[in-house]
């Protein structure tokens, strides 16, 4: 069998808190419910938007940082990967259960004020993470500098 290429990306709202399971290594573990739209266009060729909710499964420090600053309601993107499972029923019956399981966490802008009803969420960056990079302007060139050269064309400034 050949390795495959498993990557998914979602963004959505996050629908509501998501529930807390301890790990066995004591790690923290979240399962989360995202809600994504799509947009399709119907027979008659009218246009309606259609809400998915996608279970989705963040460990370790991407769970710490999902359960800090992500509140119901807030948009977030996960890049991840799709698990599948094949569930049987009591009666033989078989059906298969996909669920997301995040590798990478990318916080969006939301309205994230401090409120008094959740004392455990703040606005400030957590002093473990990296500070938060402005957009890079992808039109902009970079700058360039003069390379000083000798009498046959070449670099003399260079270092080996």
């Amino acid at each position: 069998m050949s390795a495959g290429f498993n990557q998914a990306i979602i963004l959505g709202k996050l629908v509501e808190a998501p529930e807390t399971i301890p790990t066995k290594s004591g790690a923290l573990m979240l399962k989360a419910v995202l809600e994504v739209t799509t947009y399709r266009r119907g027979a008659d060729g009218s246009g309606e938007e259609q809400a998915t909710r996608v279970p989705a499964t963040l460990f370790g420090k991407s769970a710490e940082l999902f359960q800090t600053y992500v509140e119901p309601g807030h948009l977030v993107q996960l890049v991840g990967r799709l698990e599948g499972y094949e569930r049987k029923s009591r009666s033989g019956d078989s059906w298969l259960t996909l669920n997301f399981v995040a590798e990478q966490l990318i916080l969006l802008p939301n309205n994230r004020k401090a409120s008094s009803d959740s004392p455990n969420k703040s606005t400030r960056t957590p002093a473990t993470s990296a500070p938060i990079k402005e957009p890079r302007d992808w039109n902009r060139r970079p700058q360039m500098r003069e390379v000083p050269l000798n009498d046959l064309g070449e670099p003399t400034d260079l270092t080996f």
